[in-house]
């Protein structure tokens, strides 16, 4: 019979970290270091969103259809829309967390697979029925997912220094 592992350690894909590199990732950046995103909704408008940290930033990618799907025909329904390129920038620059882009980019489909499968822009996916969507909703998930991870790891870093 094989062994059952009653292993319940968290594994993370990030590397360890110290203390004061995890209290700087998890600060918020002054003007100038922040990240701008759209918020997209039917009924509202397009809003532009002031991103300042990475919890405001899993914040931004977790509302609306991000993390429960389009759906299709209501007006209440909004997303998030955001370049991915633009967000590897910001976390490698303003943020300085190389490894958090990184992990990013390797799971993250390229602009031009994004074309391909129709989700390339915002304008791509604006279609009626919003057909063009799905894509990109894969990657907001994926983002949402893999910096949860990392701010799941900086938070349990500094909790375990105090």
């Amino acid at each position: 019979m094989p062994e059952i592992s009653t292993d319940t350690s968290f594994v993370t894909p990030f590397q360890p970290i110290e203390v004061g590199k995890a209290r700087f990732l998890l600060r918020e950046l002054d003007w100038g270091e922040h990240f701008v995103g759209t918020s997209l909704n039917p009924a509202m408008g397009n809003n532009q969103v002031y991103i300042y940290s990475l919890k405001e930033m899993l914040r931004f990618l977790t509302q609306g259809g991000a993390s429960l799907g389009v759906l299709e025909g209501s007006s209440r329904v909004g997303f998030s829309w955001l370049e991915p390129q633009k967000l590897l920038h910001w976390l490698r620059n303003a943020l300085q967390d190389d490894e958090l882009a990184d992990a990013l980019e390797a799971a993250l489909s390229t602009p031009e697979e994004m074309a391909a499968r129709g989700a390339g822009s915002m304008e791509s996916i604006l279609t009626p029925g919003f057909s063009n969507i799905y894509p990109y909703l894969e990657q907001l998930q994926i983002m949402a997912e893999t910096i949860n991870m990392r701010i799941f790891q900086l938070e349990q870093v500094v909790a375990e220094a105090e």
